[in-house]
C-alpha cells in the first residue's frame, strides 16, 4: 500500500482523512430497459462508516456502452502493463539467455537466436539488420508490424506464408484494427504497444487462438525492433502452432493472449 494507508483489514482510511479503496469480491453486469449498461460492485472490506463491519457494501453504476467499452479498454491496457518487470532496468544477456531457454519451439529460438546475434550489444537491430536466409526454421511464420509514432497504430510490415494462409489476409500495409477487432483488437494492440514502450521482448504459451469452435495451443514471441533502440518501431513476431493446419474453407481466427513471459532489454 501507499504511503499514510492504513495496513488493517477494514481498509478505513488514509492518515490525511482520503479514503482508501476496497476490494471487490464480486461484481455483476446488466442492461438497463433503455439499454445503458449496470455495473455492479460488492465488497465485505468497505469504508462506508454507514455500514456495519462485515455487512456487504454493494454499489451500483449505469453508464452508456461507449463508457463501458472505454473502461474494458482501460482495464485490458492495465492488465498489459501490470506486470512490472518489463519496466525495470535493461536486461543483461544471462536475463536475455534465460528467457531465451524458456522458449520450447526450436523454430522460436532460432529466430530469438538470430534476433539476439543481429543487435550486437544494443537494446535491439534495425528492420535493415533482420534479413533470416532461405533456410531459416521460422521464414513461413514469421510477421511484422510498423508503429505509426504519431497515431500508435500498428501497419503491418510483412507475413509468412504460414500465417497469411491461417489469417487468409494480406498483412502488408494493413492497419491492426482492420485484421482483428473488438476485444481481439485491444488485446493485440495493448500486447504490442507495451513490447514497443517498455521495450521488452515476451514469449506467449499455451491457448494462442481458437478457430472453428477449437482451442489450438503453441506458442508466440514477440521481439521490438528500432532503428533507434531508445524508440523502437516496430514488432518483430513468429507464432508456433503444432500440428494445427487451416481449414478449408478457412474458419474466423479469434487469437487469444495465452501466458505471457516478458523481457525487458
Amino acid at each position: 500500500m501507499g504511503s499514510g494507508i492504513i495496513d488493517e483489514p477494514q481498509w478505513a482510511r488514509t492518515a490525511e482523512g482520503k479514503v482508501a479503496l476496497r476490494l471487490i469480491e464480486q461484481w455483476k453486469t446488466g442492461l438497463t430497459e433503455q439499454g445503458d449498461i449496470v455495473l455492479g460492485f460488492t465488497s465485505t472490506m468497505g469504508n462506508d462508516p454507514a455500514t456495519a463491519a462485515g455487512e456487504a457494501s454493494r454499489l451500483q453504476f449505469i453508464c452508456t456502452r461507449d463508457d463501458a467499452l472505454e473502461i474494458a479498454r482501460t482495464i485490458l491496457r492495465a492488465i498489459a502493463f501490470s506486470e512490472p518487470s518489463a519496466y525495470s532496468k535493461p536486461t543483461d544477456s544471462s536475463a536475455f539467455a534465460a528467457f531465451r531457454d524458456r522458449i520450447r519451439s526450436p523454430m522460436l529460438r532460432a529466430m530469438a537466436d538470430d534476433w539476439n546475434e543481429a543487435r550486437g550489444k544494443r537494446r535491439m537491430p534495425s528492420w535493415d539488420e533482420i534479413n533470416p536466409g532461405i533456410t531459416a526454421p521460422y521464414l513461413g511464420s514469421m510477421w511484422g508490424f510498423d508503429r505509426d509514432r504519431a497515431s500508435g497504430e500498428f501497419i503491418g510490415r510483412l507475413a509468412g506464408s504460414h500465417i497469411l494462409q491461417t489469417f487468409c489476409r494480406n498483412f502488408l500495409g494493413t492497419p491492426l484494427r482492420d485484421l482483428h477487432h473488438g476485444h481481439v483488437f485491444e488485446v493485440a494492440h495493448a500486447s504490442l504497444t507495451r513490447a514497443v514502450s517498455a521495450p521488452a521482448c515476451c514469449r506467449f504459451s499455451g491457448k494462442l487462438f481458437r478457430t472453428g469452435g477449437k482451442l489450438v495451443p503453441g506458442e508466440r514471441l514477440l521481439l521490438p525492433i528500432g532503428a533507434d533502440p531508445m524508440r523502437p518501431d516496430g514488432v518483430l513476431g513468429a507464432s508456433c502452432y503444432g500440428s494445427y493446419t487451416p481449414s478449408r474453407p478457412p474458419a474466423p481466427i479469434e487469437p487469444l493472449r495465452g501466458r505471457p513471459d516478458w523481457c525487458p532489454v
